[in-house]
């Protein structure tokens, strides 16, 4: 009765340590699964990752760095930091301390391609320490924004160039109001002068000029008001644009 029991006990031992490594295949497994993920993540991202040493050394970097520079992963693997940034920066140690990662922080600054290509890049910096609290490495997040910026100066550029179109087309609406009164006046005063004759003529020697002097003249002074009233309308027709 005691060696069944015993059996039994062995047997029920077994199937749970066979149960536990089931258990523990399948931990495994999509642990594996997960740190896949995590490296496609990493590597694909649209943001270039990577890490330096305390020395500026590159010492991880994620595809998308390497694909977006156009080096290979082998020409930049331990590379001082200094070799993405651009010549222009590179001239002087202020300058290459403003562009580097130095502490926890956010700046913008210009890395150059392997062809030469100057980039917009905005850089997002972590420092990493152990359990101890001693400095281990940096680790940063880099962002092209080269084509955003060059749209924003296409903008900005735009809206220069639509304000200066705005004002060089408020100077000629100036200059044409201006002309257009001018022109007015230069018509009206002519016209004033007709007019003023013309009922000289029909109200003070109607009666040696005849029925038919006295129509003819009649029309003059209708034709006058009405040319008179056309130039009225023109002025106001010049008005119509600059009316809320």
């Amino acid at each position: 009765q005691v060696v069944l029991q015993k059996e039994l006990e062995l047997d029920q031992a077994h199937r749970e340590l066979a149960r536990i490594k089931k258990r523990q295949r399948s931990v495994g497994h999509d642990l594996a699964r997960l740190k896949l993920s995590y490296r496609e993540l990493y590597q694909h991202a649209p943001v270039m990752y990577f890490s330096t040493d305390s020395e500026g050394r590159l010492v991880t970097f994620n595809d998308t760095l390497v694909h977006t520079l156009g080096y290979d992963r082998r020409q930049l693997q331990g590379q001082n930091y200094t070799a993405l940034l651009a010549p222009a920066t590179l001239k002087s140690y202020v300058t290459i301390a403003e562009s580097m990662p130095s502490q926890e922080g956010e700046l913008e600054t210009q890395w150059r391609k392997r062809n030469g290509t100057l980039i917009d890049v905005w850089l997002h910096t972590v420092p990493v320490y152990d359990e101890a609290g001693n400095f281990v490495r940096y680790r940063s997040a880099a962002l092209d924004l080269t084509e955003k910026n060059r749209l924003a100066n296409e903008l900005r550029s735009r809206g220069d160039e639509l304000e200066r179109t705005n004002q060089r087309l408020l100077t000629i609406n100036g200059e044409l109001e201006a002309f257009t009164h001018v022109v007015s006046h230069d018509l009206k005063e002519p016209l004033r002068t007709l007019q003023a004759y013309s009922h000289i003529l029909a109200e003070e020697h109607a009666a040696r000029l005849g029925p038919d002097g006295f129509q003819y003249i009649n029309h003059l002074i209708r034709a006058s008001k009405r040319l008179g009233k056309l130039i009225d309308e023109l002025l106001t027709l010049s008005q119509a644009g600059r009316i809320t």
